[in-house]
């Protein structure tokens, strides 16, 4: 039995298969609601780019690269944008987060259709 780690992470294989992905191959339900949720996390982004808490995250970023900050004319790397933007989004969600909180609110998206024929 061979030990050791795979050579592509799980999220380079995910990005992959979302990069591969199309618009008309997915069910019409799966895309509204990933724009849905798209529009809604750059909503907060945008929202929080002001707040300390979001200046703080991005002056702790080092990393200069090709990626958006939602709301700031710095880019970053991957790593710092998805810092940044995460940071922001989820430092203002307060209606899913209590949506979710009484079990009003699902957030989840179907991957199925990223399974490969093995699955």
């Amino acid at each position: 039995m061979a030990s050791g780690l795979s050579r592509i992470s799980l999220a380079e294989t995910l990005a992959e298969r979302i990069a591969a992905l199309r618009p008309g191959a997915l069910p019409a339900e799966t895309v509204r609601k990933c724009e849905d949720l798209l529009i809604d996390v750059v909503g907060l982004c945008v929202t929080a780019r002001n707040e300390d808490y979001v200046g703080s995250a991005l002056a702790s970023c080092d990393d200069d690269g090709p990626c958006t900050a939602i709301g700031h004319k710095r880019t970053l790397s991957a790593a710092g944008a998805a810092f940044v933007n995460g940071t922001a989004a989820h430092g203002e969600d307060f209606d899913a987060a209590l949506k979710l909180m009484a079990g009003l609110y699902d957030g989840r998206i179907d991957l199925s259709s990223l399974r490969g024929s093995g699955s």
